[in-house]
């Protein structure tokens, strides 16, 4: 008997990843719940610091006065503050990296219909690629760096044209045109990026490659096509499939921040720039409702990876006829 192998439309791939997400959920929750208390740790020491050292960039009457008589003191704590905020979320969200190859190699397994690997094992694989895994996290983000800076040039020439013409009209339409291009280039730069490393992690665990070698792997696995037609792109089906799971955990972070977000505005007034305080908020209070929104968001983050490595096993699948029949195990007939 014959049959042709059709790939799977983003429907079918949503609906499989939850179930795979729902029969491996305790699995996934206790590996993924180190690395989102380490997260937020970094992340809320960070934040906690800032108050100390940068207390103008938080807001409020202090930063509108400061920024009348003392505006390089305030742009100083801004960039500061950037600065510092950059490279503890880079730290915070290096172990992403290290999750998302610990995930797979559970994951990869139980997708093909073997048994699944033990706890230890998905995090012994981590470390065991640790150095590929470092290598692949800073080429990602070196590679969005350069498409966020190459996106923004042509918005910044004509912004730059505008600045330099005569006419005050003429040059205010170039400055206005300039910085729609540069925000749409930039929006794409991000669209980019977050395709060409969708399954970098897949490739990371799965497939013994250097750094460089995985990461030209993952995008060669993310181009091209699985079928004639416009659905058989993949950048296309990945879009989609990135887009709705995307969606479900945005409305389910959003839900579960509610608590914290209402202490915020609360005691903090942090949508009013006039008066907000940050350093007003009751951390007793905050923290709590924050390790339980962490604590919640842990049981369905692990749906995108659990996502991406089917749309990795379902592209290997037709393009390189993946195996994907359980080996019987030594002797048996």
């Amino acid at each position: 008997m014959s049959f042709t192998l059709r790939p799977l439309s983003v429907g079918e791939q949503i609906d499989r990843a939850a179930s795979l997400w729902r029969a491996n959920v305790g699995l996934l929750f206790r590996l993924f719940l180190g690395f989102e208390l380490a997260q937020f740790t970094i992340i809320k020491v960070w934040s906690e610091l800032s108050l100390r050292w940068f207390p103008l960039a938080a807001g409020g009457v202090r930063f509108t006065e400061a920024l009348k008589s003392a505006p390089e003191e305030v742009f100083r704590q801004l960039g500061g503050m950037m600065a510092t905020g950059g490279v503890a979320f880079m730290v915070a969200f290096l172990g992403s990296s290290f999750a998302g190859v610990a995930a797979a190699h559970l994951l990869m397994p139980v997708a093909m219909g073997k048994a699944a690997p033990t706890l230890a094992e998905g995090l012994g694989r981590a470390w065991q690629r640790r150095g590929v895994v470092l290598s692949t996290y800073a080429l990602s983000f070196g590679a969005g760096l350069l498409a966020t800076v190459v996106s923004l040039l042509p918005g910044a020439a004509v912004s730059l044209l505008g600045v330099l013409a005569d006419s005050g009209a003429a040059s205010v339409a170039l400055v206005v045109l300039g910085t729609l291009l540069a925000m749409l280039g930039a929006l794409l730069a991000v669209l980019w990026w977050i395709l060409r490393v969708a399954v970098i992690s897949q490739v990371v665990a799965v497939e013994d490659l250097g750094a460089w070698a995985s990461f030209k792997r993952a995008g060669t696995l993310v181009a091209g096509r699985v079928e004639p037609g416009l659905g058989g792109l993949l950048k296309l089906r990945l879009a989609g499939l990135i887009t709705v799971v995307g969606l479900i955990l945005l409305v389910v972070s959003w839900v579960l921040g509610l608590p914290a977000l209402g202490i915020q505005v609360y005691y903090g007034h942090i949508f009013d720039p006039a008066h907000a305080d940050p350093a007003a908020i009751p951390q007793l209070l905050l923290v709590p409702a924050q390790l339980l929104q962490v604590i919640a968001q842990t049981a369905v983050a692990p749906l995108f990876p659990v996502a991406t490595t089917l749309h990795y096993l379902d592209v290997r699948v037709r393009r390189e006829a993946l195996d994907l029949v359980p080996q019987a195990p030594p002797g048996a007939s």
